[in-house]
């Protein structure tokens, strides 16, 4: 087993499906958000209003590229990550790619329902919701589209999901 990345938008249960994943296939769990707190001693959101997004971004790369110490294990990335410097083309040279992939109608109900604080949704009131998401999903197509494989994230079964994900990784 190999290094997996997961990548998808906020909401798309990256971290959810990382944590089963890895116990269906026996491999380490790592959420690279979990990872930058620990790394950094603040929450996200913390680290956000601090510092600003773009440091923020260079922290995500610097945690990323840690990853590469890991041998395998499922690594759940922020929605983000693959979006910014070569992070999309180095988790593909450094591990295989997975997009959890959401419609944004989807997504829109998971955050509307979801307790956890996000940074980027701090000033978006219920009703543009849908619409950022739409927006923001639009623009991060072209870098959640490169994975290795993209599953659908509605309704993922983890019995499913690492059956075609062994299937995968041994056909390679």
């Amino acid at each position: 087993m190999q290094r997996i990345y997961l990548i998808g938008f906020m909401g798309s249960g990256k971290s959810f499906v990382g944590r089963r994943l890895s116990k269906a296939l026996g491999v380490t769990f790592v959420d690279l958000d979990r990872l930058l707190e620990q790394t950094y001693h603040l929450s996200i959101n913390d680290f956000f209003t601090r510092y600003g997004e773009n440091a923020f971004r260079q922290a995500e790369k610097s945690v990323l590229h840690s990853s590469q110490y890991l041998s395998s294990g499922i690594i759940s990335t922020g929605g983000g990550t693959p979006c910014y410097f070569d992070n999309i083309s180095w988790m593909k040279e450094n591990g295989y790619t997975v997009y959890l992939k959401m419609s944004a109608g989807a997504l829109c109900h998971r955050l509307m329902e979801s307790k956890k604080p996000r940074p980027l949704l701090r000033d978006v009131n219920g009703c543009d919701l849908l619409p950022f998401i739409e927006a923001k999903l639009k623009d991060r197509e072209a870098y959640y589209s490169q994975a290795d494989l993209i599953y659908p994230g509605e309704n993922l079964s983890i019995t499913e999901f690492s059956a075609k994900l062994k299937e995968v990784l041994n056909s390679d």
